[in-house]
């Protein structure tokens, strides 16, 4: 998980209208991840909008993870993840 946020952090980007708008919060993002570790279905389950949420779902996107596993069978698994969106 520690790559993850690390690789999150350097690719996320506060959108200009949130920034304007003085937009901050949190954002709980759910998705599936396959029997590859690739994401689908992500959606934002809670989100604070001006282009945030659809930040967070891109950023989600390049993430890969490793699959889970179920009597030694990699299988689909929804998870939620939440991102912080905090202005300086």
């Amino acid at each position: 998980l520690e790559k993850m946020y690390k690789l999150i952090g350097k690719e996320i980007r506060y959108p200009k209208e949130a920034r304007e708008n003085g937009i901050q919060g949190k954002i709980f993002v759910q998705f599936v991840v396959n029997e590859e570790g690739k994401l689908s279905d992500i959606q934002v389950i809670k989100g604070i909008g001006d282009g945030c949420d659809e930040e967070a779902m891109r950023v989600m996107a390049l993430t890969k993870w490793n699959p889970a596993e179920h009597e030694g069978k990699k299988v689909k698994q929804r998870l939620a993840m939440l991102i912080v969106f905090a202005l300086d």
